[in-house]
């Protein structure tokens, strides 16, 4: 388990209430390539249209001897959308790179009465904290990630109009052990695997 620097463990002991203990620390381990992974069906779409459009590209210039008006729209059009389809493909590899520098850049600490986490806000210009407490946690779900990392979702928020969002300890190595340790600290909690 990855131990914290003693700044973070500052930033932590900042939010402890009186008598409390940290009694376990620890922080996510998010690789890039493992966010990128999440996104494979939006880069193999746009990545095939780029192909696509780029084939049309040499097929209509290389078959087509005289450049009139239509010939030279089509390679504009085919161009242009090659173009779009290879730009949205970095924006979606460099949109996991970023988050996943924000994330490894959370915090989690277990007391003896919450489960913390701190890191960045949202906006990156503030400190986001957000407090679960123990006595009060019925059930942790263990999603689990090809890179051996898994997420404890200790509840989900549900915004208007969009898909919910896990609130809890994501991309955590040693996620089992990390169940069965709260388990012991909270023997109240119940524990489910998805997937």
């Amino acid at each position: 388990m990855q131990e914290l620097t003693k700044a973070e463990l500052d930033k932590v002991r900042e939010r402890l209430l009186p008598g409390e203990r940290i009694l376990w620390q620890g922080k996510p381990c998010s690789g890039w390539k493992s966010r990128v992974a999440k996104e494979w069906k939006g880069i193999f779409f746009l990545l095939f249209f780029a192909v696509a459009f780029g084939r049309g590209f040499y097929v209509v210039a290389a078959g087509n001897p005289s450049w009139n008006e239509e010939v030279v729209f089509s390679l504009a059009i085919m161009g242009v959308c090659s173009l779009v389809a290879l730009g949205s493909t970095g924006a979606l590899v460099l949109n996991a790179i970023l988050e996943s520098r924000k994330l490894n850049a959370f915090i989690y600490a277990m007391t003896d009465r919450r489960l913390l986490s701190i890191g960045p806000s949202a906006d990156g210009r503030g400190t986001f904290f957000q407090q679960f407490d123990g006595a009060s946690l019925r059930k942790i779900r263990m999603v689990p990630h090809h890179d051996g990392t898994g997420d404890l979702v200790f509840r989900y928020q549900f915004p208007p109009g969009k898909k919910p969002v896990p609130q809890g300890w994501l991309a955590l190595p040693y996620a089992e052990r990390v169940i069965e340790r709260i388990r012991g600290v909270f023997p109240g909690v119940a524990a489910s695997r998805l997937r």
